[in-house]
């Protein structure tokens, strides 16, 4: 799992198009991102109260253009009549491009605003532009480019990938007897048995449990710097119990399970006879099972063949 404060959730500041960055396309889920990069740039939508000021600012862009463009014919006029100057003119010049500029960009809000389209020039709109607050891995993306979206809507989490946690819930009535001090060895789903596993950390963790499976959540944490492990992952983890105890241990290939999670043994009466005797694993080391609960140490037991006697017992394939 990814630790507290390791996610970060990019949100819309207000509502807005999305638009693709300048660099390119936006980065997808997977996609590793430095902190700074641009992630994408928003059009801000006027808030529905803007509109009358919107239609504003289009009247004044328009006398602003028709005085720009006056003012252009007379400078026009006056050097023609050689009583101007080029400055003048191109000063006259530089004004009304300048009004035109304003008065594109005042009718692409309005038109922004009443229809939502995207499909504008974005050098009109100022876009601004979306930088990733961390550096991290792309985890989730919840727009499209194009896509209106509203205020403090999500729009990209990041997530950074290592140090990972590592949540293990163990049974309530063993959690005392483990050693919190000790770190734990994890191994993923596919290693082969002979894997050494990679140590984990014991961390300080949020007091959680589960009441429906008894089970209380201990947290370690696990450095993760080439991403082998990924959020949400299942693992395999060797936790330590303090203290020595003693116990029963047999052949883990003694063990056999029935339907309901029941473990057994066939213990050895005599020369072909054979008892069922139920038993409660406490642990399994390797290829050893040790035994909260079963028979007396040196009573004799089926190590091979005990799958074909249960079959044999019920009439069914084990």
């Amino acid at each position: 799992m990814v630790p507290p404060g390791a996610a970060v959730t990019v949100t819309a500041p207000r509502a807005a198009t999305v638009l693709a960055p300048e660099t390119g396309r936006p980065p997808t889920a997977g996609s590793w991102v430095s902190r700074g990069q641009p992630l994408l740039r928003l059009v801000i939508l006027p808030g529905g109260g803007e509109l009358a000021r919107a239609q504003e600012e289009i009247t004044v862009a328009e006398a602003r253009v028709e005085n720009a463009q006056a003012k252009g014919r007379r400078a026009e006029q006056l050097l023609r009549d050689g009583v101007g100057t080029m400055a003048e003119l191109e000063d006259a010049q530089a004004e009304l491009a300048s009004a035109e500029a304003v008065l594109r960009a005042a009718r692409a809000r309005l038109d922004l605003l009443q229809t939502g389209r995207a499909n504008l020039d974005v050098g009109d709109l100022s876009p601004i532009t979306l930088q990733a607050p961390e550096s991290g891995v792309v985890n989730s993306v919840h727009f499209a480019v194009g896509q209106t979206v509203s205020d403090g809507a999500p729009l990209m989490e990041i997530v950074k990938p290592d140090p990972l946690w590592v949540r293990v819930p163990v049974y309530v009535g063993d959690a005392a007897a483990i050693d919190r001090g000790v770190p734990v060895t994890v191994v993923g789903p596919g290693d082969p048995p002979e894997a050494p596993g990679q140590v984990a950390y014991p961390i300080q963790g949020p007091p959680t449990a589960d009441p429906s499976a008894v089970s209380v959540d201990l947290f370690y944490r696990l450095d993760n710097p080439e991403g082998r492990y990924r959020p949400g992952q299942r693992v395999g983890v060797s936790v330590e119990f303090g203290g020595a105890t003693e116990g029963v241990v047999v052949p883990w290939s003694a063990v056999l399970h029935d339907v309901y999670g029941g473990t057994w043994i066939y213990e050895a009466l005599g020369d072909g006879v054979y008892a069922r005797r139920r038993v409660e694993v406490r642990d399994v080391v390797e290829d050893f099972a040790v035994l909260s609960r079963g028979p007396e140490s040196g009573t004799p037991i089926v190590v091979i063949g005990a799958a074909e006697l249960f079959s044999t017992e019920f009439g069914i394939a084990h």
